[in-house]
Order: structure tokens, then sequence, then C-alpha cells
């Protein structure tokens, strides 16, 4: 599995290394290659290297099948479809993305170009998530600076699959057409949820952070506060990322199998572990669709999911190769994982912390095993974070020794926990939001502390 999982990982790599798209009909050898790749073993690392090859170019094929015609680049289109995901203040204008059915130019149809990302200037109405509109628009296809070491911002549309960028022209009959509906209930919920945080934590310093920990929205989070994260290598704690989805399926295991097993005889049908697995994967799932199902924690479901089969199936695995059986259904899921930071960081230490798992520890205590765990991450990591950001936190392994369970074991729950009574009562929800921000606050004196010192902080 590892070998045929790696392999695969070389073909999807091999794609985006290439300056031009191979024609789609290079993907119509898929299943051949496949096919050979069971029939033949000594065939299976090259099948399984062009397997991921070819399936990689199908997916990105897809996504490129639809976009703006380049002949409707700065002309104005009337456009009908459905925000999606939760609107963003920005200064004096809103923007956000939306999902376009119909679209049309001096009464002609037009081939609509799918999920578009949009600004919209001066008084723009409230708009919420899964809302119908009709609106005026003037678009151009994806664009960005190719300037060495700069942010790709072409290639980050291309991964979230936006097709087209541009803004909302002034006229007349730009109106709402519809009220979200019921298909949109799960983005409804979280808007809902960031306006309510919003108001609880009114005034706060670190609210932003809040809302980022509770529903995956960072919108909140200044510039100021990013850098404190970065410089201390806490960035990681900041979203709804693997670690938070991780514990609280952990919750739920240890919560299931400790009632499961006082169910009289009901557990000799489905025994407790397997039961426990499978509130594990729910809650992981339920955690991740609030944080609006953002890559990290579709990596972590999946992964968590690889287990829980595992685990049905009542079979024993090397931790090493669930970890390869997840690499090959995440990039079976998003090849396009392979472009982004997070895929290699978190893959990275998970495979850090197994290999650290996997030494014996004899008489060490328990507080040399956490923090000797993480200086092995943070030096596993400090290569990709040089080759990605060109920058690394020298004091992470500190910062990362408090700030991790501080965050997951007591910021979090807090955090989840009032976010399940704002939806009984603000008035039992507000002042445990309020807490979790307070107690987020005392951690925060640290943070900036560490992040002031220049020596620990290496750029390259």
């Amino acid at each position: 599995m590892g070998q045929g999982s790696t392999s695969f990982l070389l073909g999807v790599l091999a794609l985006q290394s290439v300056p031009e798209l191979p024609s789609a009909a290079w993907a119509l050898a898929l299943v051949p290659v496949a096919l050979l790749a069971f029939r033949f073993p000594p065939l299976r690392l090259p099948a399984a290297c062009a397997a991921g090859f070819l399936w990689a170019l199908l997916c990105a094929q897809h996504i490129l099948a639809t976009g703006l015609a380049p002949e409707l680049e700065g002309h104005d289109v009337v456009a009908e479809g459905v925000v999606v995901g939760l609107p963003e203040r920005v200064g004096r204008s809103t923007r956000f993305q939306f999902l376009i059915e119909q679209m049309s130019t001096g009464g002609i149809e037009q081939s609509p170009p799918g999920r578009v990302r949009l600004s919209w200037y001066n008084d723009a109405p409230p708009l919420r998530a899964g809302e119908r509109w009709h609106l005026r628009l003037r678009m151009k296809r994806p664009h960005g600076f190719h300037n060495p070491g700069g942010f790709d911002f072409e290639g980050w549309l291309y991964q979230n699959r936006i097709r087209a960028t541009g803004y909302v022209r002034p006229a007349d009959s730009n109106r709402r057409l519809a009220p979200a509906s019921a298909g949109h209930s799960l983005q409804r919920l979280r808007q809902n949820l960031f306006e309510r945080l919003e108001a609880a934590l009114a005034g706060r310093d670190l609210g932003g952070v809040i809302s980022a920990l509770a529903i995956g929205e960072r919108q909140g989070i200044t510039r100021a506060q990013w850098d404190v994260f970065r410089r201390t290598g806490t960035s990681h704690l900041v979203a709804i990322s693997g670690l938070h989805v991780g514990m609280v399926a952990g919750l739920a295991l240890f919560a299931v199998r400790r009632a499961w097993a006082r169910l009289g005889t009901f557990p000799l049908y489905f025994p407790a572990q397997q039961a426990a697995a499978v509130a594990a994967l729910m809650a992981a799932l339920a955690y991740a669709a609030l944080a609006g199902f953002s890559i990290p924690t579709q990596r972590t479901v999946i992964m968590i999911g690889v287990v829980v089969v595992a685990v049905l199936r009542r079979r024993q695995q090397a931790a090493g190769h669930t970890l390869m059986t997840a690499l090959l259904c995440v990039l079976l899921y998003d090849p396009l994982a392979v472009m982004n930071g997070g895929f290699w960081l978190s893959f990275g230490a998970v495979a850090a912390i197994l290999f650290g798992m996997n030494r014996r520890a004899g008489r060490e205590s328990w507080w040399r095993r956490v923090g000797r765990l993480h200086v092995l991450v943070a030096v596993a990591l400090a290569p990709l974070l040089l080759v990605m950001f060109q920058q690394v936190s020298l004091v992470s392994p500190l910062a990362n020794l408090v700030a991790v369970p501080w965050v997951t074991l007591g910021v979090v729950p807090l955090v989840l926990a009032g976010c399940v009574l704002q939806a009984l009562t603000p008035v039992l929800g507000d002042p445990v939001l309020r807490l979790a921000e307070t107690l987020l606050s005392w951690l925060w004196s640290l943070l900036e502390y560490l992040s002031s010192c220049e020596a620990l902080q290496w750029t390259q």
C-alpha cells in the first residue's frame, strides 16, 4: 500500500509539472492502466504512477471544461444564481462567491462559467448564503501575477474551482429572487452562527479567532494576529484543523464506548468499539460540516473514515498502512490537494508523530515524551516550511507545547458548548463564549511575547 500510494502521488505531481495540459483523450487510458496494475504485479508501481497522472488529468479537464468565454471579458452580462458560502465584508465592499446557473448578454443565452468570485462595491445590500439573485456583472477569466515568491492567486482560484472573477455593476435590475432554500440549510446555519458569534463577542480583541475555531471563518482575524500565529508556528490552531476534528472524534469515541458497554446484551450484537468508531466518524462529519468542509477537515474525515472501516472489518493494521491508505483516498477525492501547503504539512506531521510513537519510551516521563514529540514534528516540518514559506519559527516547539493542549482541551470545548447553548438562548451561550475568549487571551499574551523575539525567527 505504501509503495502504491507513493507511486500514485508521484503521478499526480507529474501532471502539475507539465507546462501544458495534455489532451483529455489521454484520460481514456485510465481504465486499461488500472486493469494492468491488477493483472500484472511486476507492473503495479509504474501503472499506479500512470494512473495518478491520468486521474489528475481527468479532474483538471473537468474543472477547465467550464469557464468564462474570452469574448465576454470586460462586457456586461446578466446572470442568475445562488450565493455560495458566507459573504465577507471588506471595507466598503462585500466579497462573495456566486454559482451562476443562467447567463445572457444582449438577450443571447451564454454558457454559465459555474462558480465565480464577485465584489459588490459601495451600497451592497445584505447578502445571505443560499439566496438566489439576478445581477448585472462584469467579469474576467482567472488571472494572477507571476512574480516569483508571490501568492499564486490564479492557482488558488483553480484549487477552489472558481472559474472567473468580477464585480456587480450598478443596475436597477439587480434584485433578490428568492431567500435561502432548504437545500442550503447548512450554509444558513453557519451564517446564523457567525452573526451570533459577532454579536456575543463584539468589542473583544480575539472574537475573530473564536469564530475561526467555531465555524472556520477567519475573516475577523487581523493582520497583526496572523503575524503572531505565523511567527510562533501556531497558524494551524486558527482554523478548524485536523487536530480539532480529531479531538471531537476522540471525545465522541470515548463517550459512546463507555455508554454502549452499559446497554445490557445489545453490545453482544454490535460491539462497543465498533459503535464508538461510527459515532466518532459522525462527530467528525458534523464538525467538518460546521467548518464548511474546508480542505483540512476533508482530509481528516477521510483519515478517520479509513480507521473506522478497519474497525468495522475487525482488522488490525499498522498505523503507517492506515496513513498511506488515507493518502490514496485523499488523492482520489481531490488530486488538486497536492497544490495546497496544508496537504504536505498535515501528512508530514502525522508521519513524524508515528515515527516518534514507534520509539520505545522506557521510563521516560509523559511530559518529556510530549516535548520530544513537538521537537520532532518541528524538525521534520522545517524543510517543508523553508521551501514553501521561506520562514521557520524556532520557538514553535515551545509555543505549541503550551498552545495545543490549551486550545484543544480548553478553548475549543468551550467554543463548541457556547455554540450549542447559543442555539437555545444567547443568555446561556454568550457567557460561555466570552469565557472561551478570556481563556484564549491568557494564552495570547504568551504568544505575543514569543513572536516578538526576532532571534527566534529563521528567514531564508
